[in-house]
């Protein structure tokens, strides 16, 4: 059938939208079923408090991501120090032991450095193109200044893709203030390192950070030292980012507090607990629906002292 003249020609998907698209109410009322005023909005008020709701979600799973990773680094001194512990009470360990022991460091370094790059990946995660670039930079600034980091990077994909991260650990043990006989104690400690002629042998590590690393004439490399670097610069980078978006995370929290307020006003009632902005249908379904008071700003709080000890 020919369009009408003077009509638009919409296409078949086009116009099917615009058939099915269904008239939605927005309002703010309790999320109860005891009697309550309902505050009408409109559709662009309805976005704003979305769309800060959705921001300060964003902020908050990259605090998340860092705490998850400020945990991965204690579980792993854990370990060592769990190994140390089992290397004093019995110093002539096994193979079995020793093997045990391995495996234990490396399984809690690879958690460790995966969720480093989680961390990185959900800081840049839904960014609009100017906020992205700045954070890209925040971090190739830390890449670029930091050999640790580049090794840490360096390491993450290597164990991945193709061997432990672990390639040596040391068990030593010396006395310390010895000509005291009060002072006098034994130090004993394990450290898991790299070794520069087991990545150099598999080719498969980056090979210009393996020059560098070279470079210090070192064939072992304690990772410990490194890897607290590399947890320094992460917290650097979010830092910068915490102060990228400082002023507008105070402007996202007003844009959730602002219509609980005024719809408290309007019902004459404390805020109390389950205010919520509403989207429905004329029929009254309900489409979506934003907790204005929910917890969001009370967990970003603790989340934003968190920088770590590096």
């Amino acid at each position: 059938r020919q369009p009408v003249a003077g009509t638009p020609h919409l296409h078949p998907a086009a116009a099917q939208e615009v058939s099915t698209r269904v008239p939605m109410r927005y309002e703010i009322r309790r999320n109860t079923a005891a009697k309550h005023s309902v505050l009408t909005i409109t559709k662009d008020e309805f976005e704003s408090i979305q769309d800060s709701r959705d921001m300060l979600l964003r902020i908050l799973v990259i605090e998340q991501r860092y705490d998850i990773l400020v945990g991965n680094y204690l579980e792993l001194e854990r370990q060592i120090f769990h190994c140390n512990s089992e290397y004093v009470v019995h110093p002539s360990f096994d193979q079995s032991q020793f093997t045990s022991a391995t495996t234990l460091i490396d399984r809690s370094l690879g958690n460790l450095l995966s969720s480093a790059r989680s961390f990185i990946d959900q800081a840049k995660n839904g960014a609009d193109p100017d906020d992205l670039k700045l954070i890209n930079q925040y971090f190739a600034d830390e890449y670029d200044s930091s050999l640790a980091y580049r090794t840490m990077e360096a390491l993450r994909n290597y164990s991945q893709h193709c061997g432990l991260p672990t390639q040596a650990l040391h068990y030593t043990g010396s006395w310390r203030d010895i000509e005291d006989v009060d002072k006098s104690r034994l130090v004993q400690s394990v450290v898991p390192a790299l070794s520069t002629e087991t990545l150099r042998r598999e080719k498969t590590f980056k090979a210009t950070v393996l020059a560098e690393l070279e470079a210090r004439q070192l064939e072992r490399h304690p990772i410990m030292p490194l890897l607290r670097e590399y947890l320094g610069a992460l917290s650097h980078a979010l830092a910068h980012i915490r102060e990228l978006y400082s002023d507008r995370q105070s402007e996202w929290l007003a844009g959730m507090q602002r219509p609980a307020s005024r719809y408290c006003k309007f019902d004459g009632n404390s805020l109390g607990t389950g205010v919520v902005a509403v989207a429905r249908t004329e029929e009254g379904s309900v489409e979506a629906e934003i907790h204005l008071l929910s917890d969001i700003g009370k967990n970003l709080k603790p989340c934003n002292k968190v920088t770590g000890p590096w």
